[in-house]
């Protein structure tokens, strides 16, 4: 199945690069957790920015940090976002809220090694680079998740929404009388947090922001995704 948003331009998907354990260490989270930090990785990689990402101090220009927080726990992601136009993730890991609000040092050392392993590997290529691998444009698939391309194609279309309000600039109030939803979820959307909601509410999203959408059926072809957003031009 796929769906044309009529004049909405693509996005343009930024390359990912896993360092050393920061997948695996990803996928140990909670499924909710992931798919909540895999929307907003996702985000980023189509050239937005999540509203609650901060910046990473102590490391270098361009590392930011995005983390979910509970009562106890706070699953936490730094990445590097400025060097070339590829997104490094340096480190993913899980911190207890009762240690206080700082970073581990172990982290901070972890994440600071990788960081500058990195600049070793674009500069100069004398040190033996930490370990990466290349995602595959899916974050949802890179991290095993069921539904991988449903949760692709709903945040292609999240983006798109997100994108809009962006542009027009508007207030959270003003977000959320436009779309119908209280100002928590105002808070969710710009989140990147797409996958709190259904594809249909997306649609209806994009509808209330004037914006035509067409769904077409076709026969599938092995090695595509099953669910695919494209964009007419």
């Amino acid at each position: 199945m796929g769906c044309s948003l009529d004049r909405l331009k693509p996005a343009a998907l930024r390359p990912l690069v896993w360092l050393g354990n920061s997948k695996k260490n990803l996928r140990d989270f909670p499924d909710g957790a992931q798919k909540l930090l895999g929307d907003e990785l996702q985000l980023i990689q189509f050239g937005g920015m999540p509203k609650d990402a901060k910046p990473f101090k102590g490391v270098g220009s361009g590392v930011l940090e995005i983390a979910l927080r509970s009562a106890s726990d706070a699953y936490r992601v730094v990445l590097a976002v400025q060097i070339g136009r590829r997104i490094y993730v340096l480190h993913a890991f899980q911190k207890k809220s009762k240690k206080g609000i700082e970073t581990p040092k172990r982290d901070v050392e972890l994440i600071g090694k990788r960081y500058a392993d990195r600049n070793w590997r674009m500069r100069t290529k004398r040190r033996k680079p930490v370990e990466f691998e290349e995602g595959s444009g899916n974050v949802f698939a890179d991290l095993g998740l069921k539904n991988a391309d449903q949760l692709l194609a709903r945040a292609q279309i999240g983006f798109h929404v997100f994108k809009i309000l962006e542009d027009k600039q508007l207030k959270q109030r003003e977000i959320a009388e436009v779309l119908g939803i209280a100002q928590p979820d105002v808070s969710h959307l710009m989140n990147g947090h797409f996958s709190r909601f259904t594809t249909d509410k997306l649609l209806d999203f994009l509808k209330r922001l004037n914006r035509k959408v067409t769904i077409q059926v076709s026969r599938h072809h092995k090695g595509q995704p099953y669910q695919q957003v494209t964009f007419a031009p």
